[in-house]
């Protein structure tokens, strides 16, 4: 190559960076629609599609760089792209906290893919351009086109277009790795946006300052476009970020106040304070939510904010009365836990991430001295159970449901092999009574492991169609009479007494044999429908939520 060696440097950093910055736009831009569209193959069949899209389109749109008069202004176009591809980043990230929510409410496939080319379609245009302009520049004189003479081997060489595609590739790795090991678990998603948009534009100030061959003039435009993008990006992530800890909400009818966010590689968690606390607490209530949804919560007197909690105490409890040990799949608040070892139960508590404790002894009163802890996940956590336990609480959610390696036979055999012989596995689910196939394909699965299964369903809100459900399976026999589980209903505090009595009183239980489950396929690791059967439940439920959630707690 014929360009000063300062030059060549320049854009071979230039093209490794923005190759960087394409992936870890992609990666962070999935984390930001999750909130909004949950977690789905919408979300990934859009970003894939999307991307694949305009990275053509860039290319065809740079292709033509060699063509006059764009060939004159190769050089400044080069250097020019970034800064306006981290101009159009800071522009996303104002809105798509007003846009996505309308867009979700309207259609999750239809919305995810407008969702998608608001967050990717300039920057994708404008980065992947770079390629074959920076092709072209590289063979932009005649005796440069000649180098492309056969060598030695007889092979021909290709004046600079291999090497730019290697740099932008294994820039892109370099951006996964990046993203996904120090953006993602350590910013929010709406700050990882304006990192990538203040990295652009400082790219392009950088490599505009040492470039010989940018005329005066054209070197101060791309200075003030990226100059303004990066105090841009700075004011936007200080002072307009609507999910600030401090900021008031308005959630379940009352007012509430954002106290804490973790970011977290499985989805931002965020604790919110009810402003009026009860007379005599020390606080008002407190809600953990994660990808928008409520995970778990505490009146300001340490009672449990949802039933599910106590729920599940109580009929582990009941089945197994003098139960001496538990295994805790899901550790959210740490409420179950805590109320486990106030019951004298040695407890065993798995959770796959670890940012999570600080937050459940901070906010919920949680005392991670009393447990043995296994940052790990549950299915690996089961296949290889260091001991045998009385009770096994499966508690796990990602987004709208359950991950779909949780839900299958091998998991469960794994978690029967854990129980002792008394054992019992006690279960919390999202069902909807609008979409069976979810509810009878995972009862069917459990059915086939433990033969039986008695299921409870909480009362449904209203305006909701689906509510939590519990599904109780003893290792060796069925629950001889449901009406005769001994069922502590003084753990039950006095506002969730209705909802659980709704619930038992529904009880049923099934077994292998039942006509219930004829049609019903059973979930295994190689024949896995869940994702399928379960994505219009899982729709339903997204757009019936975020109705209910202020976009404060979905920007995360």
């Amino acid at each position: 190559m014929s360009i000063g060696s300062n030059d060549h440097t320049v854009r071979i950093l230039l093209i490794f960076v923005t190759g960087g910055c394409v992936l870890a736009l992609e990666l962070i831009s999935s984390r930001v629609m999750t909130s909004f569209f949950g977690v789905s193959l919408y979300i990934w069949t859009s970003i894939l599609s999307v991307t694949l899209l305009f990275l053509a389109i860039g290319y065809m749109v740079g292709g033509n760089g060699g063509e006059p008069p764009v060939r004159q202004k190769r050089g400044f176009l080069i250097f020019l792209s970034p800064a306006v591809s981290g101009l159009a980043v800071v522009a996303t990230a104002l809105l798509y906290p007003v846009m996505f929510r309308p867009l979700a409410q309207w259609s999750l496939l239809g919305g995810s893919y407008v969702a998608c080319l608001i967050l990717l379609a300039v920057p994708l245009v404008f980065l992947s351009s770079l390629n074959p302009i920076l092709i072209a520049y590289l063979n932009r004189k005649p005796e440069e086109r000649a180098k492309r003479q056969k060598d030695r081997s007889g092979t021909s060489r290709d004046g600079g277009s291999g090497l730019v595609l290697f740099l932008s590739t294994i820039g892109s790795v370099a951006g996964v790795v990046v993203a996904a090991l120090i953006v993602i678990p350590n910013f929010m998603n709406f700050h990882g946006l304006l990192l990538i948009a203040a990295t652009l534009c400082v790219l392009a100030s950088v490599t505009t300052c040492v470039a010989s061959d940018i005329a005066r003039r054209q070197r101060w435009a791309i200075f003030c476009v990226s100059g303004f993008g990066t105090v841009a990006a700075g004011f936007v992530a200080l002072y307009l970020y609507p999910g600030s800890v401090g900021r008031q909400v308005e959630l379940t009818g009352h007012d509430w106040r954002i106290v804490a966010n973790q970011p977290s590689i499985f989805g931002a968690f965020t604790v919110v304070q009810e402003e009026e606390g009860t007379a005599g607490s020390a606080h008002g209530s407190r809600i953990l939510i994660q990808n928008g949804l409520m995970q778990n919560g505490v009146d300001g007197n340490g009672e449990p904010y949802f039933l599910f909690t106590r729920a599940l105490e109580v009929l582990g409890l009941g089945a197994v009365p003098d139960a001496e040990s538990a295994l805790v799949l899901g550790l959210a608040a740490g409420l179950l836990p805590m109320r486990l070892n106030e019951k004298r139960v040695d407890t065993d508590i798995v959770e796959i991430e670890p940012r999570v404790t600080e937050i459940a002894e901070t906010f919920f009163d949680f005392d991670r001295s009393k447990f043995d802890l296994f940052f790990e996940d549950a299915r690996t956590f089961v296949s290889a159970c260091p001991r045998k336990y009385d009770l096994v609480f499966v508690d796990l959610f990602h987004g709208d449901g359950m991950p779909e390696h949780l839900v299958t036979k091998e998991f469960f055999l794994d978690v029967r092999s854990c129980l002792t012989k008394r054992g019992a596995l006690v279960m919390n689910s999202f069902f909807d009574a609008a979409y069976f196939e979810p509810q009878r394909s995972l009862m069917a699965t459990i059915v086939d492991v433990f033969e039986h299964v008695a299921f409870f369903q909480e009362g449904v809100a209203q305006g909701m169609t689906a509510s939590n459900g519990f599904l109780l399976s003893l290792k060796n026999g069925p629950v001889n009479d449901l009406d005769a589980l001994r069922l502590d209903t003084t753990a039950i505090p006095a506002k969730l007494r209705e909802a659980f009595d709704v619930a038992t009183e529904s009880a049923v239980q099934y077994s292998r044999r039942m006509p219930y489950f004829r049609k019903s396929p059973i979930i295994s690791d190689s024949m896995n429908l869940w994702s399928s059967i379960s994505i219009e439940f899982q729709e339903n439920y997204r757009k019936r939520k975020i109705d209910n959630i202020p976009v404060q707690l979905l920007v995360n």
